[in-house]
């Protein structure tokens, strides 16, 4: 990771509320999806996003995307508001914002064939001019994807899982993007699909020099391909750093849970395992202060009654947790996580 590289994306504040259809007393509940989250994505650095299902992290790399428009907040791009920009603005803001998303098979048009799904970013943003120069482009990005160029004029449903991920990478890449959002990309794929696109998409960062926000809900694939990481529950950012740094010393209870439940490579390694009580709270009606307090293991009264600010216990380290520094000292000396050697 270069600590020195400038920002790219700063997501400052930002909230996405929803209104349900749902009464009570006459007032609608509504749903804090994402709730105040800050975060940094610098050049060339992949941001990893992680959590358990509905923690409201695919909603916020579509708000991040506006895709959904925020309710409150601020989404700089290389330093511009992007919430002040309007239609017009926005539609060549898309040209250097990308993303990939969750479900390779929803995602793509069933009615056309690969290479007009791959050349309609170049005909919205009218690159390329000719029919024939479009058509080399999207040559050129199939094959930088590891697809044939016979399979140009195949249809979606002629493709397996992970060659319709490999086809909305090369949709996504084709308009050489400085930062791209993907949403679960493999969680949909077989584990012996998932590293191959796996690295592809760090070889395509690195060949565009392109910033990768990566959303997952697994912790191993995190570890895989993060610089740093930012870990979400009920909404919001509860623990923030460099990715090396999480996975051996943890600062908030919720990463070390679950941490502890990804599998050992080897028999003969043995870690704590951190079992979490009850079940998450419904985000209609979240608990009073520490939203985990009432499933923490080193929850006290003061974890009910205050809500954790976000903190800096360590140089590039934040943590929403009023014990973070007790669970450091703890974690100084365990090992928490070993190596995903069945990435590598």
């Amino acid at each position: 990771m270069r600590m020195e590289n400038q920002a790219v994306l700063e997501v400052q504040g930002v909230s996405k509320v929803f209104s349900t259809h749902v009464k009570i007393n006459r007032k609608r509940l509504v749903v804090r999806a994402v709730d105040n989250i800050s975060f940094t994505v610098r050049e060339n650095e992949t941001y990893g996003l992680v959590g358990e299902s509905g923690c409201g992290k695919s909603t916020a790399g579509r708000t991040i995307m506006r895709i959904l428009e925020p309710t409150e907040g601020k989404i700089l791009f290389q330093g511009e508001n992007i919430l002040e920009r309007k239609a017009e603005g926005l539609t060549r803001l898309r040209r250097e914002m990308q993303m990939i998303f969750q479900d390779p098979y929803s995602s793509l048009n069933p009615r056309k064939p690969v290479g007009k799904i791959v050349e309609e970013p170049l005909l919205i943003h009218r690159i390329g001019g000719s029919a024939a120069t479009r058509r080399e482009l999207c040559l050129e990005a199939l094959k930088r994807v590891g697809l044939r160029e016979d399979q140009f004029y195949r249809y979606p449903h002629e493709f397996s899982g992970g060659q319709k991920q490999r086809i909305g990478i090369a949709r996504a890449l084709i308009l050489n993007p400085k930062i791209i959002v993907a949403d679960e990309p493999v969680s949909a794929l077989d584990v012996s699909i998932q590293s191959q696109v796996l690295n592809l998409l760090q070889e395509i960062k690195t060949s565009l020099n392109a910033s990768l926000v990566f959303i997952s809900h697994n912790m191993a694939v995190i570890r895989h391909v993060s610089d740093r990481v930012g870990v979400m529950y009920l909404g919001r950012i509860v623990e923030e750093c460099d990715a090396l740094k999480l996975f051996r010393r943890p600062g908030h209870p919720y990463t070390k849970a679950l941490l502890s439940a990804v599998p050992e490579p080897s028999p003969n390694l043995r870690r704590e395992r951190v079992e979490l009580q009850g079940e998450v709270p419904s985000p209609h009606s979240p608990p009073s202060g520490c939203a985990f307090h009432n499933r923490c293991a080193y929850a006290k009264e003061i974890c009910a009654a205050s809500t954790p600010m976000r903190d800096e216990v360590e140089p590039e380290h934040f943590v929403e947790c009023h014990f973070a520094a007790e669970l450091l000292r703890v974690n100084q000396t365990q090992r928490v996580m070993a190596e995903p050697a069945i990435l590598k």
